[in-house]
C-alpha cells in the first residue's frame, strides 16, 4: 500500500459507477479527488466515463490494486460494486441512497435489476465497510438496519464556488408573462413529474393561464416520459410546459434565476441537492414530504404531505401570492443554506482525514 510505504502520503482511491457532467455524486467525487489530494492521492475509477471525464477518470479495471483505502459511492448495482467487494483493501461506503425498484418496475424498465443489484450489494458492503458516509439521517438508517455498524452524517460536498456570489450571473429576463414553477431532476417515476403537470394543469385553470412550468433533467425512463407527453398534450399544455432535458451550467443557472417557485413532488430522495441550489438562488421551496426532503430542507421551505393536484396548486398560489410568506421562506433557506456551503462542508471533511488515515493504521504526518 502506498502509504505504508510512505507515510507522508496517503492514497485514497474513489469508485462510482459512472461519472458524467452535471452529475451530484461526480461533482461530489471530484471535489473529494481535491481535497484528498492535499494529503497525498486520490484516484477516480468508474465503469461508466462520460467522453468530457476521460481525461479525470479511468476504467475500473485498470485498478493496481495499491491504495491504502478504497472510497466508494454507492447509488446503484454494478460490475464496480461487485469488483470492491472483491478487494482487501480497507472500505469507506458513501451511501447516496439506492431508489427503491418498485417504482420503475412498473413500467418496465430494466433500471430496476440494477436497483435491485444494488440493494443486494448494500447488503454486503454495509457491513463490510470500516466507516459509511451518507447525507442524511434517513440513509443512515437504512445503513444501519443493513448492518452497517460505523455510520456517519455529512453533507454533499458541491462543486467549490456554489453559492457565492460568483456563482450566481446578473438577473435575467422573465420568460412569459406568469409564474415560473421549476424542477430540476431526472425524468424518473419517483420524481414524480407527472404529479406537477396535474398541479400545474390545475393552477393555470383556476389561478394563472399564463403560467409556466420547467422540467429540467435528463436520461428520462421512455414509458414514463411517453405518460408526460400524454399528459401534456391532454390539457393542452405544449405552449406552457418545458422539457429541455439535460442542460449546461449557465442554462441552468438562467432557469433557477427566472423561475418564481421551485416545485418538487418526488415520493423518494437520499437528500435532493436541487433542493440546496435551490436554495442558493433564494428561490421558495414547495416539496413533498417524503425521504429525506423534510431533512434537507429544515424548515428552509415547505414540505407537504400527499394531497391532490388540485390541493397542492392551492399551496403554489399561497406561496406566490403572500410576500411575506415568501419572505419568510427565503430568509430561512439562507440560514439553512449556510449547512451547504462548500467550504464549511470541505472543512468537515477535512477534520474526517485523521480517521480515514487510522482506519489504514498509517502514522499521522508530523506537525
Amino acid at each position: 500500500m502506498n502509504g505504508v510505504n510512505n507515510p507522508n502520503n496517503l492514497r485514497i482511491d474513489q469508485f462510482l459507477t459512472g461519472c458524467r457532467p452535471f452529475d451530484a455524486v461526480t461533482e461530489h467525487a471530484l471535489a473529494l479527488q481535491k481535497l484528498f489530494g492535499a494529503y497525498g492521492e486520490s484516484r477516480l475509477y468508474a465503469q461508466h466515463i462520460h467522453p468530457e471525464l476521460a481525461d479525470a477518470v479511468s476504467d475500473y479495471r485498470s485498478y493496481d490494486g495499491a491504495a491504502d483505502l478504497i472510497y466508494y459511492h454507492a447509488s446503484i448495482g454494478s460490475n464496480v460494486g461487485a469488483f470492491v467487494l472483491t478487494q482487501e483493501t480497507p472500505l469507506v461506503l458513501q451511501y447516496h441512497n439506492v431508489t427503491p425498484p418498485r417504482f420503475f418496475e412498473v413500467w418496465g424498465n430494466r433500471l430496476a435489476v440494477d436497483l435491485r443489484r444494488g440493494l443486494s450489494q448494500l447488503d454486503s458492503l454495509a457491513p463490510q465497510a470500516a466507516l459509511s458516509v451518507t447525507p442524511s439521517r434517513f440513509n443512515a438508517q437504512d445503513l444501519v438496519d443493513r448492518g452497517a455498524t460505523n455510520v456517519l452524517v455529512l453533507p454533499i460536498l458541491l462543486a467549490e464556488g456554489f453559492g457565492s456570489a460568483s456563482w450566481q450571473p446578473p438577473k435575467t429576463d422573465k420568460i412569459g408573462s406568469g409564474a415560473n414553477f421549476l424542477f430540476v431532476g431526472r425524468t424518473a417515476p419517483n420524481k414524480r413529474q407527472d404529479l406537477l403537470i396535474l398541479a400545474f394543469a390545475a393552477y393555470r385553470e383556476m389561478y394563472d393561464p399564463h403560467a409556466r412550468l420547467h422540467l429540467v433533467g435528463g436520461e428520462g425512463d421512455a414509458a414514463f416520459e411517453g405518460e408526460l407527453i400524454s399528459l401534456i398534450s391532454k390539457f393542452g399544455l405544449w405552449d406552457a410546459v418545458d422539457m429541455p432535458g439535460m442542460v449546461d451550467a449557465q442554462d441552468l443557472e438562467t432557469y433557477y434565476r427566472q423561475a418564481d417557485l421551485f416545485v418538487c413532488a418526488s415520493e423518494h430522495e437520499g437528500f435532493c441537492v436541487p433542493l440546496v441550489e435551490a436554495m442558493s438562488y433564494s428561490l421558495p421551496i414547495v416539496a413533498s414530504d417524503h425521504g429525506a426532503v423534510r431533512e434537507t430542507l429544515a424548515g428552509a421551505g415547505l414540505a407537504v404531505p400527499d394531497v391532490d393536484p388540485v390541493t397542492l396548486a392551492g399551496i403554489w398560489h399561497t406561496v406566490i401570492g403572500q410576500p411575506a410568506l415568501k419572505d419568510k421562506l427565503v430568509k430561512a433557506e439562507r440560514k439553512r443554506f449556510r449547512d451547504f456551503q462548500p467550504a464549511a462542508v470541505a472543512s468537515q471533511y477535512r477534520n474526517l482525514v485523521p480517521q480515514l488515515r487510522d482506519l489504514c493504521r498509517i502514522p499521522a504526518l508530523d506537525g
